[in-house]
């Protein structure tokens, strides 16, 4: 993972809410004990999938932002009914951090 130094995880999900790729960068302790991990991923993909549900009406997503005190998290659909999921300190602009992530997924 050699993106910006702020970025904490980077992983994809599956449609089941599994992590399937990527991981937590190594230096970097987790906030969530990881027992949470799968029931977090699973919320994940829940709102996601309710977002797509309005598309009909307010237009497709572009990606969802959560701002946390102590951490911030984008995700993205991608293809196959997968999602990227990042996150990062909460210091990081997402109009900054969105660009970079869809400028790696072209690479």
């Amino acid at each position: 993972m050699n993106m910006d130094p702020r970025v904490r995880f980077v992983g994809v999900l599956a449609k089941d809410a599994k992590l399937i790729e990527g991981g937590m960068r190594k230096e970097v302790s987790p906030l969530l004990p990881a027992d949470k991990d799968d029931l977090f991923y699973l919320r994940i993909i829940s709102h996601l999938k309710e977002l797509k549900d309005l598309a009909s009406t307010l237009g497709d997503l572009g990606y969802g932002f959560i701002k946390m005190a102590k951490i911030s998290f984008v995700y993205l659909s991608l293809k196959d009914s997968r999602t990227l999921l990042v996150s990062m300190e909460p210091d990081v602009d997402p109009s900054f951090i969105i660009p970079t992530i869809r400028n790696y997924m072209v690479e």
